[in-house]
């Protein structure tokens, strides 16, 4: 089915779904930004129009789905000024309730790509994850069509869910990536090469794939290994903010209680 779509924000989710509803057949009416140059740059990718006022928006009779992927702080005060009787409108925040839409119409949801998104990334959508919510069973009937036009894997979930999951993609990412980071800058610091610890982060990473991390834990703290603890402290001596992120981790891995299902044997060929 081809509908026509507004999208309220220029940024990299917005830019994502933009571009994936528009390779699904829609048609993306228009882009509102309020930086006209932002609207500009992604209407012109996806054959829209661009605006940087949305009373500029154009009538409902013309429009199926607004969909507003901007920053959390701004959703309600956009949706404030975005009235509509029965289209439907979406935001695509992992944080922020569906409720906040409730006042602009009577069928309002939530289309949340669940993965870090870069303009620019390569991401196989295919196996990326939609999580999606409605005001009602027919809304949500029409956001599940549309996260399955942009993706093979899209689940419903709640409010909670959706804040607890956004939760662990902050420590699985975000929190993850930051020591990344850290480690890099340790390494350059120091003159050695970031590039020789690639294959350990792709390894963790293939095996969290595999089985439950709780099973894979390694390292000094786990073992109780207080002699290579206070090697690398004496290494950290003159960074206090790296000392204590070290002692809060193996801390945490120290005191870890798991609760991770039966270890499952791994079929590999002969």
């Amino acid at each position: 089915m081809r509908r026509k779509i507004a999208i309220l924000g220029s940024g990299n989710v917005a830019t994502f779904i933009a571009r994936a509803l528009r390779k699904a057949n829609n048609s993306i009416t228009q882009v509102y930004s309020r930086n006209f140059e932002n609207a500009t740059t992604l209407a012109k990718k996806i054959n829209a129009d661009p605006i940087d006022n949305i009373s500029h928006l154009r009538d409902e009779a013309d429009m199926d789905v607004y969909i507003i992927a901007i920053t959390d702080d701004a959703i309600g005060e956009v949706a404030a000024q975005l009235q509509t009787d029965n289209k439907i409108v979406l935001h695509t925040s992992g944080a922020t309730s569906k409720e906040i839409l409730r006042s602009t119409s009577i069928n309002y949801g939530v289309l949340y790509p669940y993965q870090s998104l870069r303009k620019g990334d390569l991401i196989d959508v295919n196996t990326m994850c939609m999580f999606f919510d409605g005001s009602n069973e027919e809304t949500i009937q029409m956001i599940e069509e549309l996260a399955f036009e942009i993706t093979s894997y899209a689940i419903q979930v709640n409010d909670e869910e959706r804040l607890r999951y956004h939760l662990a993609a902050v420590f699985a990412n975000n929190f993850s990536n930051h020591l990344f980071a850290l480690a890099e800058k340790m390494l350059q610091d120091q003159g050695l090469d970031f590039e020789n610890l690639k294959p350990i982060i792709l390894q963790t990473a293939q095996n969290a794939m595999l089985q439950s991390p709780a099973r894979n834990q390694t390292g000094p703290a786990i073992r109780g290994d207080e002699k290579t603890i206070s090697k690398h402290l004496e290494l950290l001596k003159t960074d206090d903010h790296l000392k204590n992120i070290y002692l809060d981790l193996s801390n945490s891995i120290k005191n870890f209680i798991p609760n991770a299902p039966e270890e499952t044997e791994i079929e590999t060929e002969d």
